[in-house]
């Protein structure tokens, strides 16, 4: 190695200062430019001076941002496009939105997406849509806005006023088609745009936008306490709730068309009955389906008043969102308020235990009186089982109210056969006879036709009825 001497250890020290100088000089004042205290405080006070005026205008508040990030490091650079949800969260509305931009980043077009217009207006409640403007993804808002509407009407009688003077529905970009809510907000999936329900098909856009807007006051309203059940207490009541209201609007025919083709077709997949019970719901099949018909059976069986006076008592009690928060241990002590003695056993077996029954008709005859009645006589064969959380079965002796039906065929127009009878009987274990009399000839006849309780095989509940020779 070669030792420096003096004078060539400062030449070099000399070209060090100079280099690292030339390059801090070059990054402070070419590159990026330098800014002293004074310059600072003297920027920050020009701006108040220009823009001060602005600083009480209310504004949209950030709600939600997708970000697509490019970086190149070779160029020592990056490229970053966006999508910002903006909320206009104050009681004024908003005419123009100001943007702060970096004099450091190169700012590209800024674009706003149409403004929505008030659509409809119902008891001081503006619902504004926000939607792709191409002509598929407009096609489903007159349904969206009968939906949105009739529960607005229906929940705000039952369980109290809509705390908002407005409601938003904004569309994603995005392939999928779910809905979800928050405070008077609800978004969807570009594919719930493209839903065409036929004439013979349940209107399940109706029925989507009634079931999310229930999410206003059961999860937004009602907030319930993040333990097990929690999903009962959200999405269980409001499928409940979507449910009451399209049967108001369409019909219990209509409801039917919704429970066959949409809630039980989940049991038709091969699926295990080990679960924990309702109270303890942990899981989305719980919570959207299971909870949701246990709850319109119990409806069905003590009146939609009494569920109802029900859930406004739950909904008064617990709606300042204060600790403690409701559990499904309220609710359903508010149930055993309003459910009769008669009835305890069932809102015992379709929360407190992981109950099934397995109905199903064997046969259905008929024969023509004198009196030009029709006697029925229907073979059915009932069980009834608890099902712990390892899958073991319990069979329980069945002393149970349980809907017998006889129905004629469909008039003319009608998607349903008509009911000629359908009334509770004493249903108990293993196989028994019932006899009916009807005034004219019946077509099908059967034990629980409208599946209020819990069987996951739904196809053998209704038989043809055969005339006896």
């Amino acid at each position: 190695m070669t030792a420096l001497r003096s004078p060539q250890r400062r030449e070099v020290f000399i070209n060090l200062i100079v280099t690292a100088g030339g390059f801090i000089f070059y990054n402070t004042n070419v590159v990026t430019a330098y800014r002293t205290a004074s310059g600072r405080i003297a920027r920050r006070a020009e701006y108040e001076r220009r823009y001060g005026e602005y600083k009480s205008i209310p504004q949209p508040s950030l709600t939600r941002t997708s970000l697509r990030v490019e970086i190149y490091p070779t160029r020592r650079a990056a490229e970053i496009r966006g999508t910002y949800i903006l909320e206009n969260r104050s009681s004024a509305a908003i005419d123009s939105i100001h943007l702060a931009t970096s004099s450091e980043v190169e700012t590209g077009a800024v674009t706003f997406d149409p403004p929505a217009d008030v659509v409809t207006a119902d008891d001081n409640v503006a619902i504004r849509i926000y939607h792709d403007p191409r002509a598929q993804h407009s096609a489903n808002l007159e349904r969206m806005v009968r939906g949105i509407r009739a529960a607005l009407d229906y929940f705000t009688e039952q369980f109290g006023p809509y705390p908002y003077g407005y409601l938003t529905v904004v569309e994603r970009g995005s392939n999928g088609d779910a809905l979800h809510a928050e405070a008077s907000l609800i978004h969807y999936g570009e594919g719930f745009s493209l839903f065409r329900p036929q004439d013979q098909d349940p209107d399940i856009v109706f029925f989507a936008m009634a079931r999310v807007v229930a999410n206003q006051w059961w999860e937004h309203g009602l907030i319930p306490a993040g333990v097990e059940g929690e999903v009962v207490m959200a999405e269980s009541l409001a499928n409940y709730s979507g449910m009451t209201v399209l049967e108001r609007t369409y019909g219990h025919e209509h409801l039917e068309r919704y429970l066959r083709e949409v809630l039980w077709v989940f049991y038709e997949a091969p699926r295990t009955r080990a679960a924990v019970p309702l109270l303890r719901a942990d899981n989305a099949f719980l919570g959207y389906r299971k909870g949701a018909q246990a709850l319109y059976g119990l409806s069905r069986y003590i009146g939609e008043e009494r569920m109802n006076s029900a859930l406004r008592r739950l909904f008064e009690k617990h709606k300042s969102g204060m600790p403690p928060l409701p559990t499904t241990r309220d609710l359903y002590a508010e149930l055993q308020a309003v459910t009769p003695d008669t009835f305890q056993y069932l809102l015992h077996d379709l929360f407190e235990t992981n109950t099934f029954w397995e109905l199903e008709t064997q046969r259905a005859m008929a024969e023509q009186t004198g009196a030009g009645t029709w006697k029925v006589t229907v073979d059915v064969r009932a069980r009834k089982v608890v099902v712990d959380t390892a899958g073991v079965e319990t069979e329980l002796p069945m002393d149970d109210w349980v809907e017998v039906g006889v129905f004629a065929p469909a008039e003319t127009g009608e998607a349903s056969d008509t009911p000629l009878y359908l009334q509770k009987h004493r249903i108990l274990s293993a196989r028994q006879t019932i006899t009916v009399t009807v005034p004219r000839k019946p077509a099908r006849a059967g034990i629980d036709p409208d599946h209020l309780l819990i069987d996951l095989k739904m196809d053998d509940n209704i038989k043809t009825v055969k005339a006896k020779s």
